[in-house]
This record gives structure tokens, C-alpha cells and sequence, in this order.
């Protein structure tokens, strides 16, 4: 991890500066290797048993990194091009950042009240598999649900349930169906 965060330091701020005390306690040194765009760094632990201080294993660990521009790294395209959203386990891409399916609009009802209830499109709420699977859903329990969703869920930060939208070009996605609502 300190040899990550010296990388990360170095592609932000464009310094290698500091980087021997970020390892003082490891007793080892950062090096790098400006031609082959490397940073690695060597040490060597004592084997925990007896006698150990005859016997060091030595570990050699590296990263490959990218000089600093003084520019985002992050691709924004020429101008020209579109951009949509996606999620990790979507179906469909979006064009609209703040669509309600990448956004939605999270109730919290009793579990007893869940199969009185229906969501936007007229469809009753089942149970969601990942976050309910190893629950006991009572009575007095309180469930998750959305105003276009199909199930509900134990957990308001069920991953099935929260959306971590990318922006992407709208190429890569190019067998992809846009979605039903902000796509038309």
C-alpha cells in the first residue's frame, strides 16, 4: 500500500520527494526506474519461528507508472463524441446522469406491507435474492423498496439496490439496449 500511495503521490504531484520516510519504518527503499516507467521496492522479513534471525525471506514488489502531465488522466474524448452511463451489473445503457433507474427513490415500508403495495409499473415486490437470502423477514421488520423496483430488500445498501453509475462513449456499449425511460 505505501509503495501504491508514493505512485499515486508522484502521478498527482509530480514528486518523488518524501518517499524514503514513507518507508523508514519497513527499512526499504523506493526506487525508480525512469526508463522502464517502474517503481519497486525491495525488503526482507524475519521468518517467525525459532531461530529466525539466521533465516529472512526477501519480497520484491512492483508498479508500473505514468509520468505526470500536469492534466487529468481521466479520457473525456475530442468533443465530438457521445457519452452514456452504465453500472456494473446493468442491463441497458442511460443517457440521462440522474435517471431514475440509476437514482431510484428508496421507501422504507413494514414487511407486512409489502405485497399490499405495487411499484410504478403495477407489478408486485418479490424478495431480493442477494440481500434477504440468509434473513428472516418478520412482521415488524422494516424492508427497502423503489418506485420501480421488483423486490424488497433487507438492506438499504444492498448492491442490488444502490448504483454506481461509469460514463462511458456510447460506442463501447454498442449492443447494449438503452434504457425504457430516459433513452428514446
Amino acid at each position: 500500500m505505501t509503495l501504491a500511495r508514493a505512485v499515486a503521490r508522484y502521478q498527482t504531484y509530480g514528486t518523488k520527494a518524501g518517499m524514503i520516510e514513507m518507508l523508514y519504518k519497513e527499512k526499504a527503499v523506493i526506487r525508480w526506474d525512469d526508463e522502464q516507467k517502474i517503481c519497486s521496492v525491495a525488503t526482507k522479513h524475519k521468518i517467525p519461528f525459532i531461530g529466525s534471525s539466521q533465516f529472512k525471506i526477501y519480497s520484491y514488489r512492483q508498479i508500473k507508472y505514468h509520468d505526470y502531465t500536469g492534466k487529468s488522466m481521466v479520457y473525456e474524448g475530442d468533443g465530438t463524441e457521445e457519452f452514456v452511463y452504465i453500472t456494473e451489473h446493468g442491463r441497458v445503457y442511460h443517457k440521462q446522469q440522474k435517471c431514475v433507474y440509476l437514482y431510484p427513490d428508496i421507501q422504507s415500508v413494514l414487511y407486512q406491507n409489502v405485497y399490499k403495495k405495487r411499484n410504478a409499473s403495477g407489478g408486485k415486490y418479490g424478495i431480493c435474492k442477494s440481500c434477504c437470502r440468509n434473513m428472516e423477514l418478520t412482521a415488524g421488520r422494516l424492508v427497502y423498496i423503489t418506485t420501480y423496483g421488483d423486490c424488497c430488500h433487507a438492506i438499504r445498501s444492498c448492491s442490488k439496490l444502490l448504483r454506481t453509475p461509469r460514463k462511458v462513449p456510447r460506442k463501447d456499449v454498442a449492443d447494449m439496449p438503452g434504457c425504457s425511460k430516459c433513452v428514446k
